[in-house]
């Protein structure tokens, strides 16, 4: 499956070099808020719930597992969701301060909040990925798990065809928040 995510990442770049200049750049900086705002959460959250997790699936308490579970997917929720709008009002400013220098101007900025502010879509979906990848894990589902980063690998080449002509750049980053929502 990390295949798959990695061959996704190079695809999305791959449909962003016949684009207008700077597009892959668009692509690159924006997947490293977004990396920064996955790893920020998931490392810590995330960690802690797996080790629980993973106490109820050796004692085969799954009922407690699920309910586990469904308890820390609202909190993540919770915490999520006002981090992801967060990111989403500020990444102007973001952008800016990160990046906005030398050969990258004004037009690049601008082009890469849009982006960006499109990926924040997508942003509550990818970090509630991780526990459930870790479930896939836990209960070795392996197959499972390569068939669902496929279907995500698929989808998101689908979207990438249809609204890569009417929203460049943008629609890739659509194209990747609605598959990872799906």
């Amino acid at each position: 499956s990390t295949a798959f995510m990695t061959l996704n990442d190079f695809l999305d770049k791959m449909f962003a070099s016949g684009l207008e200049a700077g597009s892959v750049s668009t692509i690159a900086y924006s997947f490293v808020i977004i990396s920064f705002s996955v790893q920020t959460i998931q490392l810590s959250l995330n960690t802690v719930m797996f080790t629980r997790m993973s106490e109820f699936i050796a004692e085969d308490k799954f009922e407690q597992c699920s309910n586990y579970l469904i308890q820390n997917f609202n909190k993540l929720t919770r915490l999520v969701l006002p981090f992801a709008l967060s990111l989403l009002i500020s990444s102007t400013e973001i952008v800016r301060v990160l990046f906005q220098r030398g050969e990258f101007d004004s037009e690049s900025a601008a082009r890469t909040v849009a982006t960006l502010s499109i990926y924040m879509i997508g942003l509550p979906a990818l970090i509630l990925n991780l526990p459930v990848t870790r479930i896939f894990h836990a209960l070795q589902r392996m197959r499972d798990k390569v068939w669902l980063a496929f279907q995500f690998l698929a989808t998101n080449a689908i979207g990438n065809m249809l609204l890569i002509g009417m929203y460049k750049v943008a629609g890739l980053a659509m194209s990747s928040s609605i598959a990872v929502t799906l």
